[in-house]
């Protein structure tokens, strides 16, 4: 129940909890179990599987626009990715699958865990802190599959899902969507229809349902009072056809980063996309991106400034949020903020250590290397340092730690000059492992900033602002410059992921300072991959160099980013804007750096109940609706055995306490949130009791009154 807690008290207090920076990827492996060549499913539809997962949690599916768009205007991407896993636990080359014959001819999968085992037919799993284990073996007959939750043991945690309904499936079942339900309670989801009427999947944008829907219901299906559009039967935590369930909302795609920031948070720091080194000896690395395996020079052709492997936090909680938040400037003397570097062993058995130095510099798209890191500029103002250095400590083979620097960044009135992106510095970690040149580094590092990025795996990079609003129409910031001491040609482009699909929505929008206007004018641009309206310059082509221009020494240009909508745009989600700087050098364009502005576009708040905390003690009224009264402690009433009372704790945990005539108080942990209709609802997890709700109705500073609620927490 502490993880529930977790995941509640996460996503109240973190609006943007739905919108990670960059999707989480997520080691799997499908053990194959099987007793007939048949039920030995190919290689092709683990593959199948695996894409139909990608495309559901990514919210990349074409059906989406068949649910009703009351629905689907909801729908979110959940920031989740998964990749067949490429090391095995034996730190040996794997595709991912593995198989196993069996001489049990159909596993009762919803009441035994037999096929998670080889003693009793089975497969035994991989960790769980390194992989999601996916077993796939024949059922009985009706039966699906089954996903645990966090909370179970670690020889039990996992999928199974019937080989009927996995991959290409068998109709109504064939779309992948079975297991993509299951992978839903894995994260911590629950059903639509969790606790009836009551509506405790504990998600606000999921409407209450009375029962699962089977097949392919017709809008509207109302079950219960207080849902004007029915039930949500398109959602993946129904029970209804494939060819129905098309989407996650944003709620559940908040409990699905709670999760992974809180009971699943291990998955952070799997290695399980990191094919075996060729030696065994130690080798630390951070990674650029989540799809970094640690190659060098990196392969990948996604932007080298955004890793996950360098957050900052404004407090001092990085090691359990791994999200990262822009820095704050604080007087001195005042708490600091902190920078969080993770350092991965990508060896599989030789410890290995070093030392870690972190930077900071102003944010821009022209920084090079070691200035302006090493402090060595100072005009406009002082343009980078460095923060700290630390020892890794033994990081065991394919381990990881991480390390906690306190900062205290410069004060943005000394950035004036940058306008709107004076609050913006970025970050840059490198991992020496050796006190001289090239200093462990296998590329020895040159001016080229992205390039000592590119090609070393031991330094990493973050110039990331993020931009948080309820309004989609917000403003961003970025930087192109000159730090270097003599004049360069500078040209620049635009990438935007979110935009540049086949039918974009929209288009990027900079504002451009007055003299770098002119001289873009001057350059004569290509209308069609720009052209001014007014002062704002119109990018009509994203990806493609922009200039070039001339730029002074020291000479600073800050640019407004702002998304436009061309047609009916998304009211919230997550856009990603990157800035790319490119130098002119020997007619070529060579990438110096860039910046990426995050908009992180919030939806509308469903309900946010203030609930009265405190301890409360039942009352023995009861009204007609056989509601259980509560009045607050100290509030003046006879004393009576069999009382029962509850205390609900600011941090989302909750006790209840059971008094009985002899036996004394018996404590009973739990947990509260609220949901979209204004009620609190008290979960517990008691064995002997069983597992409920206290679904409170009503609550003011003199009563709550309560009705008892089952609740299945598992399937």
């Amino acid at each position: 129940m502490a993880s529930e807690a977790f995941i509640n008290l996460y996503v109240r207090e973190n609006a943007d909890a739905a919108f990670r920076l960059t999707p989480v990827v997520v080691p799997v492996v499908v053990h194959v179990v099987y007793n007939t060549t048949a039920q030995n499913i190919p290689d092709a539809a683990v593959h199948t599987q695996i894409d139909a997962l990608n495309r559901d949690f990514g919210k990349g599916n074409a059906d989406l626009s068949t649910a009703p768009p009351e629905f689907s205007s909801l729908a979110a991407d959940t920031g989740i990715r998964f990749q067949l896993a490429a090391r095995d636990p034996s730190c040996k080359p794997t595709n991912g699958i593995t198989r196993t014959h069996t001489e049990t001819t159909s596993f009762d999968i919803f009441n035994t865990d037999d096929v998670k085992s080889a003693a009793t037919g089975g497969a035994d799993p991989w960790p769980r802190d390194t992989y999601l284990n996916i077993w796939v073996c024949p059922a009985l007959d009706g039966q699906g599959g089954r996903g645990t939750f966090p909370s179970a043991p670690a020889a039990r945690d996992g999928v199974i899902v019937n080989y009927t309904v996995f991959g290409p499936g068998v109709p109504p079942y064939d779309l992948g969507r079975i297991t993509v339900h299951e992978v839903g309670h894995y994260f911590q989801l629950f059903h639509v229809f969790q606790g009836g009427c009551a509506d405790n999947d504990q998600c606000g944008d999921t409407p209450p349902q009375a029962d699962p829907n089977f097949g392919t219901p017709t809008f509207p299906h109302v079950s219960c009072q207080g849902a004007p559009h029915g039930d949500m039967f398109v959602n993946h935590m129904d029970y209804t056809n494939d060819s129905t369930k098309v989407m996650f909302t944003v709620d559940q795609a908040a409990r699905i980063q709670a999760t992974l920031t809180g009971p699943r948070s291990y998955l952070l720091a799997s290695d399980g996309l990191v094919p075996p080194y060729a030696t065994n000896a130690g080798s630390l690395w951070s990674a650029d991106t989540p799809r970094d395996t640690a190659v060098e020079p990196d392969p990948l052709t996604e932007p080298m400034w955004q890793s996950e492997d360098i957050w900052v936090r404004n407090q001092n909680d990085g090691r359990i949020t791994q999200q990262h938040q822009n820095p704050v400037h604080r007087p001195a003397g005042s708490q600091p903020n902190y920078v969080y570097v993770r350092v991965r062993n990508a060896a599989c058995g030789t410890p290995a250590a070093g030392t870690v130095k972190l930077y900071w510099a102003k944010a821009s798209s022209a920084l090079a290397w070691p200035d302006p890191w090493d402090g060595s500029i100072t005009a406009p103002a002082l343009m980078g340092g460095l923060i700290g250095t630390q020892p890794t400590g033994s990081v065991p083979g394919r381990g990881s730690s991480v390390l906690e620097f306190p900062w205290s960044p410069p004060d943005p009135a000394d950035y004036s000059m940058f306008g709107g992106d004076q609050n913006h510095f970025c970050l840059l970690s490198r991992i020496e492992t050796a006190a001289t040149p090239p200093y462990g580094m296998t590329f020895p590092e040159t001016s080229n900033l992205y390039d000592n990025v590119k090609n070393n795996n031991k330094i990493v990079w973050k110039n990331v602002e993020v931009a948080t609003s309820n309004h989609f129409d917000l403003p961003g910031f970025a930087t192109l410059g000159n730090p270097q001491p003599i004049e360069r040609e500078v040209l620049f482009a635009v990438r935007a992921p979110s935009l540049a699909g086949k039918d974009p929505w929209g288009h990027v929008e900079l504002e451009v300072p007055n003299e770098l206007a002119d001289k873009l004018r001057e350059a004569q641009l290509d209308l069609t991959v720009a052209s001014f309206e007014k002062d704002t310059l119109l990018i009509h082509k994203l990806d493609t160099p922009i200039g070039p221009v001339t730029v002074d020494s020291g000479q600073y240009y800050t640019l407004g980013v702002r998304i436009k909508a061309d047609t009916e745009a998304p009211l919230f989600g997550l856009f990603l804007i990157d800035i790319e700087q490119y130098e002119r050098r020997d007619q070529k364009n060579v990438l110096v750096g860039g910046q990426r502005v995050a908009f992180k576009v919030l939806p509308p708040k469903q309900g946010d109940k203030q609930v009265p905390l405190g301890r409360w003690w039942h009352s023995h009224e009861e009204d007609r609706t056989d509601m259980q009264m509560f009045r607050p402690e100290g509030y003046e009433f006879p004393v009576s055995h069999g009382r029962w009372g509850l205390e609900l704790l600011p941090d989302h945990t909750a006790v209840v306490f059971d008094i009985g005539a002899t036996d004394g108080v018996d404590r009973v942990d739990g947990y509260w949130w609220t949901d979209h209709d204004d009620r609190v609802l008290i979960g517990l997890g008691d064995p002997e009791r069983g597992d409920f709700v206290l679904h409170v109705h009503a609550a003011d500073e003199e009563s709550l009154s309560l009705r008892r609620t089952r609740i299945v927490l598992e399937e």
